[in-house]
């Protein structure tokens, strides 16, 4: 068993916690760098350098690269809206149900009357809020149109992280 002393076992342990933490979603990058670690280690030693020294100068390095992009990570996780953190781990709990559009209409077992006077006013309701709400389907599609620059905006503004 390799001996540290406390100093240099903690900043290892802050590096390669740090490390995991930035890189969760692509944890096969993190391999390379304990190779990397590894080299650098023993080639220190076989200079003469202490192995808490090695050890030091090895999560220094890491520890340089890991801050900035920790940085990122946690103003992004500040900025986004809590749902959207949880909805890819709870759309794998909820089940997902598909269902076609001609037993959309009878998927309570009704007849095939019923399932077409059901089809037949949904379409005839949508046509008359077409005609009726006419002002409010133009602005929803022009405040889409401007949605977009707001969006360019904020990714410009956010960039310089």
């Amino acid at each position: 068993m390799l001996e540290f002393d406390s100093l240099a076992n903690s900043i290892l342990t802050a590096s390669v916690v740090a490390t995991v933490l930035v890189h969760l979603d692509k944890l096969e990058s993190v391999l390379p760098l304990a190779g990397i670690w590894f080299v650098v280690n023993t080639t220190l030693q076989k200079f003469g350098v202490a192995e808490s020294s090695a050890t030091l100068i090895c999560a220094g390095v890491l520890g340089l690269k890991i801050v900035p992009m920790l940085f990122k990570r946690i103003v992004t996780i500040a900025a986004t809206f809590p749902l959207a953190l949880a909805f890819k781990y709870v759309t794998q709990i909820i089940p997902k149900y598909t269902i076609n559009e001609t037993d959309f209409w009878s998927c309570d077992g009704c007849s095939d009357d019923v399932a077409k006077r059901r089809k037949d006013a949904l379409l005839t309701l949508s046509e008359k809020w077409k005609q009726k709400y006419k002002k409010c389907l133009d602005f929803s599609s022009e405040l889409k149109k401007k949605d977009v620059g707001c969006t360019v905006h904020l990714r410009e503004m956010f960039s310089m992280f």
